[in-house]
């Protein structure tokens, strides 16, 4: 992304400055999905803000435009790449009445088994010969040619 160079390296002073924090640059998925339960809130720009924070119920602070015309839960607080915004947005997601908002709350992209959905659906149609063959196209020819 644009800039991420230049926002690692802020991150990496602020953590060095922070006793408790500690900058991960990669993991790997499984490993990423397993800690979400464990978070306050997910801050940042990345597309698991908007997909998969739903799932568990997390608060997420989306930052920028980057994530713009994607559907989104109710969990997100977009604000702007400003400081003053982002603390905004950041203490109302670690706010009590924000978190027990998201009680209710459903992931717009689904319950994470739409494959099993899928085979299901697939599984149940009877299959016969006309709808595994194409009929072939009809010609047309143009008498005035």
């Amino acid at each position: 992304d644009a800039g991420g160079r230049e926002l690692l390296m802020r991150i990496a002073r602020f953590a060095a400055r922070k006793p408790n924090a500690k900058l991960i640059a990669n993991i790997d998925h499984r490993t990423y999905l397993s800690m979400l339960p464990f978070l306050a809130a997910l801050v940042g720009n990345s597309s698991s803000g908007i997909m998969e924070a739903a799932s568990f119920k997390l608060p997420a602070v989306n930052i920028g435009i980057r994530q713009n015309g994607r559907e989104r839960g109710r969990n997100v607080l977009d604000c702007a790449a400003d400081q003053r915004e982002i603390v905004e947005a950041i203490g109302t997601a670690l706010s009590s009445s924000f978190r027990s908002s998201l009680d209710t709350l459903t992931n717009p992209y689904g319950d994470g088994h739409s494959a099993e959905k899928i085979a299901g659906i697939l599984g149940g149609i009877e299959l016969s010969e006309s709808l595994l063959t194409k009929a072939p196209a009809p010609i047309h020819v143009d008498s005035a040619v």
